[in-house]
């Protein structure tokens, strides 16, 4: 597989601030992004999938290692990771 099978990748850090822009964005999809919690086994095992909102305030707590989210937008599949950094969170998307 060469590098232009695959698919497009941004990678930034960006401040709490943008972050809560963009779970504000997610919030207005009309479709639930799938979440994914990226933490201990413990973390994972413990019952259903949280809010978008008590994803994004276990990452912004420290709670939780990262945030996985799949959504649709503009007719693309987007898998979203964010990780929470010293300078804030970085958010690294993938569109298919």
């Amino acid at each position: 597989m060469g590098n232009d099978d695959l698919p497009p990748l941004e990678d930034e850090v960006v401040s709490w601030a943008r972050a809560r822009e963009l779970l504000q964005d997610l919030l207005a999809l009309p479709d639930r992004p799938a979440i994914l919690l990226k933490g201990g086994a413990e973390l994972r095992a413990s019952g259903g999938a949280p809010s978008l909102e008590e994803a994004f305030a276990r990452l912004e707590r420290g709670e939780t290692h990262g945030v996985q989210l799949r959504y649709r937008f503009a007719g693309s599949e987007v898998c979203d990771t964010l990780l929470a950094t010293a300078g804030g969170v970085r958010i690294v998307r993938i569109r298919r």
